[in-house]
């Protein structure tokens, strides 16, 4: 029986706003495994050329560059993004441009050359098994039975952390990521140039009389559904279909009279653009490379967020051991203390890695090793930053910070508005330090033991944590984890499916998202059935 080589890249690619980052770890991981390839070429040709010739080492160097050529590549992992990413792009069509970009990412070189690999192309192991590609979308917020499952299923717990950004709302369509990528197709919308938007709206106005009526846009919800799933679209699929477009439907479901004007159409448009490349609001993973960025993170902290920090920043400091409290800034005695208490031991999750990175750099730069209230902040933003939304929530609520996730509606959670919160805050903070708004200081101090009764204004406090649940509200999901095989050598004979129909309704329907009780990751695994092609 012939044997080969079997190339695993087993990889977590970095998280948050890096698609370059990801780009060059997938590409590295191909290219090493080319340098294997042309180093076993290398020694058949060495062999070859001896002054001697061996044909026993030139059969076995013969036979070490076939397993090589041979060989069969997987790729799979914590992607740590979905959708038409540059990763996906190099692994099917087998290169990525300079000039192109991500949708949620379009400001983002990622490479200045052509990046490329020739091990020939890769397949999504899932879209194989469910007929979906993570190019196609939202599959629902319930899976129905074929559908392709989420792989990372948590609380979202984004808006209970941060504010939407500061430019304020942005007009997006709900239309659903796989209607929507088939409209902007089927207009032709690549970019959304000002051209593209013109040629588009030229395409819808069937009569060319400069306005959109209900009856073309009802044109256009029939083209879309054709391509997007083969079919007609039902009557709600329409009436949806058309609200998206700001028209009005009557008792009927059917169009009512309206028209939109160019202006009006290319704002719709626009819309259509933000729901396929924005982010959402409150929610957006952003690049954090400097500190400046971090604090760009911190001024969107909601005052809940904000309060419960604070809260465990002055708990720190007054139980701290090595001297924290007399220069109102934490030793790394302190920081270590945090983190036996929420992980169990040192060394384990972001928050640790983040602050050795700080004090490290501070023993390189000869600076006493203590972390301000500032830098504190920052660390967390950094996490948020990737989008570890529930990972933070955890860390405080381990720490004894109560009522962080709990909905506007739940009992015994005080919310007003955002800047009505933060304005409670604040004033109370600044009657209990005659010195001003402690967070307002560079050097982080101020606080004291009357902080947790400021901390109460925005909603959060300490003690045992009650693990409250998100009451219902949808959880975040993406399609996060994948396995990409060598479609030259390789076959896919089966996708073991994640959960059974019991566990997934306790997910989805009972709202346990993950980790949970009975599955403790916030990932679930993708498992397959490889085969060697004949």
């Amino acid at each position: 029986m012939a044997s080969f080589n079997r190339n695993v890249v087993n990889c977590h690619l970095s998280g948050g706003a890096a698609p370059e980052r990801r780009l060059r770890q997938v590409h590295e991981a191909l290219d090493q495994i080319r340098k294997w390839k042309n180093k076993a070429k290398s020694a058949l040709d060495s062999q070859r050329k001896a002054r001697r010739p061996s044909p026993r080492r030139i059969a076995t160097a013969e036979e070490s560059l076939r397993r090589e050529l041979r060989s069969g590549v997987v790729v799979c992992g914590d992607f740590n993004s979905d959708g038409d990413t540059a990763v996906r792009r190099l692994l099917v069509e087998g290169h990525v441009e300079p000039d192109w970009r991500e949708n949620q990412y379009p400001e983002v070189a990622l490479t200045s050359s052509r990046k490329s690999h020739s091990l020939g192309q890769f397949v999504d192991a899932a879209e194989l098994a469910y007929g979906a590609n993570v190019c196609d979308g939202d599959y629902g917020e319930c899976p129905a039975p074929g559908s392709r499952p989420a792989t990372y299923v948590v609380p979202d717990l984004a808006a209970r952390l941060l504010l939407p950004v500061a430019e304020g709302r942005k007009l997006r369509t709900e239309f659903g990521r796989q209607v929507a990528r088939s409209l902007a197709d089927t207009l032709k919308l690549r970019k959304f140039t000002e051209d593209e938007i013109e040629r588009a709206f030229q395409r819808i106005d069937l009569d060319e009389n400069s306005q959109i009526d209900a009856e073309e846009i009802d044109h256009l919800v029939s083209l879309v559904h054709s391509s997007a799933f083969e079919r007609e679209a039902t009557a709600d699929e329409r009436a949806r279909f058309l609200k998206g477009f700001g028209v009005p439907v009557s008792g009927g479901l059917g169009p009512a009279k309206t028209t939109l004007s160019r202006d009006q159409m290319a704002a719709q448009l626009r819309a259509l653009q933000q729901e396929l490349e924005g982010g959402i609001e409150g929610s957006e993973l952003v690049a954090v490379r400097t500190d400046a960025d971090a604090q760009g993170v911190v001024a969107r902290f909601t005052p809940r967020l904000e309060a419960a920090l604070d809260l465990v920043f002055e708990k720190l400091l007054r139980s701290s051991t090595t001297g924290g409290e007399e220069s109102a800034s934490l030793t790394p005695g302190d920081v270590d203390a945090f983190l036996v208490e929420v992980n169990g031991r040192l060394g384990r999750g972001g928050i640790a890695r983040q602050t050795s990175a700080i004090f490290d750099r501070k023993a390189q730069a000869s600076e006493p090793a203590l972390l301000s209230r500032s830098e504190w902040r920052g660390v967390f933003a950094r996490e948020l930053s990737e989008g570890k939304w529930w990972q933070v929530v955890h860390d405080l609520e381990a720490f004894g910070v109560k009522n962080l996730r709990a909905s506007k509606a739940a009992g015994g959670i005080k919310e007003t508005s955002a800047t009505a919160a933060l304005c409670e805050y604040a004033a109370a903070r600044q009657a209990a330090s005659p010195e001003g708004p402690a967070g307002s200081r560079q050097d982080g101090s101020g606080g004291g033991a009357d902080d947790e009764a400021a901390t109460a204004a925005a909603g959060v406090s300490t003690g045992v944590s009650t693990g409250v649940s998100t009451g219902g509200e949808p959880h975040y999901q993406g399609w996060l984890d994948y396995v990409y095989l060598g479609a030259r050598e390789l076959s896919c004979r089966a996708v073991q499916e994640a959960l059974t129909w019991d566990e997934q309704a306790k997910v989805f329907q009972g709202g346990d998202a993950l980790p949970n009780a009975w599955h403790p990751s916030d990932h679930l695994p993708v498992a397959v059935v490889l085969s060697w092609k004949s």
